[in-house]
């Protein structure tokens, strides 16, 4: 009897602290839940990353109604595209910092920017013109289709314009120019939709990369005219050791990071996707995810990293919007076919469908991920992310490919994807257990801000601000620009 009495006890113990634990669950996001002005923004940067998507879905009907060949040969911009991308990481990131010091000198201003535009451009150059030379080469080593070459080549040229607007971009968010950065995104999107449009069903892939060459060339001479219209287009260089110095050692954490994620990427999974001649689909089943499934996740994870204050203790009220963005998934899965089979006109649907199927539930790991990692960029802690980044693309990925080698698996579409799933669920393994470390050992540095109490100043704090959407629009669009 005395047994029982002491269950009992234990049990209505153990359930009242089960619901003391919800209690403070709840309250807990409540008083942190999200305001009317970060809604606005979040609706607002999911808008701005809808508009590149628009000319991805015309590239995407036009070429799928061409022979399946050229559609594997556009496919091969997949990993392509990551060298340009590294490059600019490289390259471009690390403009923010040496910009922002000295916006409000323009003489010092005007100074930067010719220095480091002119050092960039020719390293930029160097390693294109190296690219372009081995073009053969790296489709050979790719299993890239043979007549891929010239039009990588094509590409190549286009990157090497693009560069100029993309270094221009950097300066005009800087100076919160945020109406070149809406015009320019706009006039680049109509110019490909209807570039692509005339050039694509007579020339294919070709045709595309001409559009990007000329569209590119277009953009640059216009963002040189609007930096001279600044007055902020100076001949005169004067090479300043120190911002060549800081500029070289900032660029190298922020390119090193992408370099090795983009380097794994690319000679494991893009590779093995053209081994089994299978670029053509999972190219357009990308397209889909980062093009549609993903853009309120990109939105959201921009919020997340400029929330400073309350980055740890919303973590749950970020948790719940993945959460409801992954139902919303779910429930769209009826329109993939629609997408594919009445709209874009794909040759094989059920093929991207299956791809879909299998890849997308991983990506709920990579929107959580996103969010822990979100919180980490936000109080500043970034080392985490570059061990995550080693532990995945070393450790895991190292393992699994030495597996592949030794002929524990074989190459397929199904392997790859689950090989590229578990990646993800891996890093948002790591992810959780860096943000818990973090929020150890750091989480009491912050300030604690009770949202109810000080709503206005919350509202001031993370105002809709045109600076902010410019700035994201950059980020996320900086391989598209």
């Amino acid at each position: 009897m005395y047994e029982q009495e002491q269950n009992e006890q234990r049990m209505l113990s153990q359930e009242a602290g089960f619901m003391i634990s919800v209690n403070r669950l709840k309250r807990q996001i409540i008083e942190n839940k999200f305001v009317k002005a970060e809604i606005t923004l979040l609706l607002a940067l999911m808008l701005f990353n809808f508009i590149p998507g628009i000319n991805q879905l015309i590239v995407d009907r036009l070429l799928s109604g061409l022979e399946s060949n050229v559609l594997n040969i556009a496919g091969q911009i997949e990993w392509f595209d990551l060298i340009n991308e590294t490059l600019l990481a490289f390259l471009t990131i690390p403009l923010y910092f040496l910009f922002n010091e000295v916006a409000k000198d323009k003489e010092i201003f005007k100074s930067r920017i010719v220095q480091v535009f002119t050092i960039g451009f020719l390293l930029y150059l160097a390693a294109a013109i190296v690219v372009y030379l081995y073009a053969g080469s790296l489709s050979i080593y790719m299993n890239a289709p043979p007549e891929s070459t010239l039009y990588l080549q094509m590409e190549t040229i286009g990157f090497i314009a693009g560069f100029v607007s993309s270094f221009m971009y950097v300066v005009f968010v800087v100076r919160g120019n945020w109406k070149y950065i809406i015009s320019l995104l706009i006039a680049k999107v109509v110019m490909l939709s209807i570039g692509n449009v005339f050039l694509i069903p007579d020339y294919g892939v070709l045709g595309l990369a001409t559009t990007n060459i000329m569209c590119n060339i277009i953009l640059s001479a216009v963002s040189i005219f609007l930096l001279y219209k600044d007055g902020l287009l100076q001949t005169k260089i004067s090479f300043e050791k120190k911002t060549l110095q800081t500029w070289a050692r900032v660029g190298l954490f922020s390119g090193g990071q992408i370099f090795l994620d983009n380097l794994i990427y690319m000679l494991i999974v893009c590779k093995m996707v053209n081994a089994v001649s299978s670029a053509g689909v999972y190219w357009l089943a990308n397209n889909f995810i980062w093009g549609w499934l993903l853009i309120p996740i990109a939105a959201f994870a921009e919020i997340v990293k400029r929330d400073y204050t309350r980055g740890y203790s919303r973590i749950y009220n970020y948790i719940l919007f993945v959460a409801g963005i992954a139902v919303l998934w779910l429930l769209s899965f009826p329109l993939w076919s629609v997408m594919f089979e009445d709209v874009i006109h794909a040759q094989e649907p059920q093929v991207i469908l299956d791809i879909l199927y299998m890849l997308v539930p991983f990506y709920v790991a990579y929107a959580l991920a996103t969010v822990f990692d979100g919180v980490l960029v936000s109080v500043g802690k970034t080392r985490y992310l570059f061990a995550n980044s080693i532990l995945v693309n070393i450790g895991y990925y190292g393992i699994v490919y030495l597996l592949f080698l030794t002929g524990v698996f074989t190459a397929s579409i199904p392997f790859i994807v689950m090989m590229f799933g578990f990646g993800m669920f891996v890093h948002l393994i790591f992810s959780i257990v860096f943000f818990w470390d973090a929020k150890r050992k750091f989480g009491g540095q912050g300030k604690r801000y009770d949202n109810r109490k000080n709503i206005k100043t919350d509202v001031l704090r993370i105002r809709f601000s045109k600076h902010d959407m410019v700035m994201v629009l950059l980020k996320k669009e900086i391989k598209f620009l």
